[in-house]
């Protein structure tokens, strides 16, 4: 029994206290308090002797403290995250707990459902978990049974809160859905499972990923996870983050998209690999795998590098740069890194190409003979802006009739109609009428933005003339790719 409990009067803040009493303080107790008090003396620590959950429960109580971040708000009904990713300062210094390893660690070494789903997201202030005392009980010489029956009601009640709660959701109504009931979810139920969060390596080493799955596009040796989607501003930026010479954003042109306007930039979904040979979890990048759009997954990116490899098996051979660097020389990291970049700057090129064409094709096709057109695009200056412009038959599917030859065209002639185009659309239209001319969105970007275009081009032709060694030099003394 608790009596036969014998405590070291001496050592004790309550030395008058009968150690029934000195339980029930220490019941009352948050997790980390329980630790503490474990180490403050030998009697205490003869009579709490916290176990392994009670070293757990420290740990979820640390990842709350604000010096390691704090907690981190997600709504899922609109995917709205605070601290958003795209704040690196703000993650880099929030931490998580792994409760196989016991280490608190940054979001990077966690797949997103470990971090965001409601049961193991970190719980707000105020809520149930973050409010937790010990749920420490007198182990040596007491009553098992009746720690037991305790440690069972409290389970229960807390099973049937949650329950509650999942009701209430379930049979709102969507007008109904606002943020109370989110409110009262995240109260009683974010954090309840956060005993079940395990680090991707903690993971790996459990043999989670032995089959592929949804989450998992790899394999057992060499597992591929979702990781966190972010902002770039091209594919190659993506891939090669922080190469492009910097600029501010509004100097980069907007984006054709279709179901968006006013887009300088793409989100990309970044991946996180286990390298074979150096076991360490990095970005998909490291392994010179990756497609020039941003809606590519992990499945293309692999059966592409298959198909580059003739049928061969294209995880088995993954190697990142590091150890691609150690097995097989300096010279042919250089030379895959050269044939990488080129194919995301090829592409981003052609993009941009596109882009300073497509204004050109459109005044062509509606000045065109021979079709009924609108009185005022008939001025003679109009037909001035295209006259004498070199055509190419257009081989691309975008371009369906044809295209401007760029290569027989003088850049700064095309500034010069461009200049004077804008004149006619500010001066000689009404507003009604330059409100009709300009009511394709990509067109008036076109003309808007065309210096934009040709700079954005510009830098590309220039980075396309990179020497593969400042390629190497930049992934090993950046590390870019590295799993923080």
């Amino acid at each position: 029994m608790v009596n036969d409990l014998r405590v070291d009067d001496d050592a004790l803040s309550f030395p008058s206290l009968p150690t029934e009493i000195l339980c029930a303080i220490i019941r009352l107790v948050d997790p980390i308090g329980l630790i503490s008090l474990s180490q403050s003396s030998r009697a205490f620590r003869t009579l709490i002797q916290p176990s392994q959950d009670d070293f757990v429960q420290r740990l979820l109580a640390l990842e709350l403290d604000p010096a390691l971040g704090g907690i981190v708000r997600f709504r899922s009904r609109d995917n709205n995250l605070t601290p958003p990713w795209s704040d690196a300062e703000a993650w880099k210094a929030i931490r998580f707990a792994c409760v196989s390893c016991m280490k608190l660690l940054p979001h990077t070494r966690f797949s997103n459902q470990n971090l965001l789903q409601l049961r193991r997201r970190k719980p707000p202030p105020g809520s149930r978990e973050a409010n937790r005392i010990t749920d420490w009980e007198p182990s040596a010489g007491g009553d098992a049974k009746a720690r037991g029956l305790r440690l069972q009601e409290r389970i229960r009640r807390e099973k049937e809160d949650r329950a509650a709660v999942r009701f209430e959701l379930e049979w709102s109504s969507e007008a109904e859905v606002v943020d109370d009931p989110d409110a009262r979810a995240e109260t009683v139920l974010a954090g309840v499972h956060r005993t079940r969060r395990r680090c991707n390596e903690c993971r790996f080493r459990k043999g989670e990923f032995a089959r592929p799955t949804r989450a998992n596009a790899g394999t057992a040796a060499v597992p591929v996870l979702t990781s966190l989607r972010l902002q770039f501003t091209c594919a190659f930026d993506r891939y090669f983050p922080g190469l492009l010479p910097r600029m501010p954003l509004e100097m980069r042109p907007l984006l054709f998209t279709v179901h968006k306007a006013n887009v300088r930039v793409e989100l990309f979904t970044l991946y996180h690999a286990r390298c074979p040979g150096c076991a360490v979890w990095q970005e998909l990048g490291a392994f010179r795998i990756g497609l020039p759009y941003a809606h590519a997954t992990p499945l293309l990116m692999l059966e592409e590098r298959r198909k580059q490899l003739q049928g061969e098996d294209g995880i088995a051979s993954l190697l990142c740069n590091r150890c691609l660097l150690a097995r097989h020389g300096r010279a042919r990291l250089a030379e895959e890194l050269a044939a990488f970049a080129v194919t995301f700057l090829d592409a981003e090129s052609e993009r941009t190409q596109h882009q300073l064409r497509f204004g050109w094709r459109l005044l062509e096709d509606t000045l065109r003979p021979g079709r009924r057109k609108k009185k005022h695009l008939f001025s003679p200056m109009f037909r001035e802006i295209i006259a004498g412009l070199p055509w190419v038959k257009a081989i691309n599917m975008g371009d369906k009739q044809k295209t401007l030859d760029f290569d027989r065209c003088d850049p700064d002639d095309l500034r010069r109609r461009i200049v004077r185009l804008r004149v006619l659309v500010e001066t000689e239209m009404t507003e009604e009428r330059r409100k009709e001319f300009l009511s394709n969105p990509w067109f008036r970007s076109w003309l808007e933005e065309y210096e934009k275009n040709e700079t954005w081009d510009a830098m590309l032709k220039e980075m396309r003339s990179i020497s593969p060694d400042t390629l190497v030099n930049f992934v090993l003394e950046k590390d870019p790719y590295r799993v923080i």
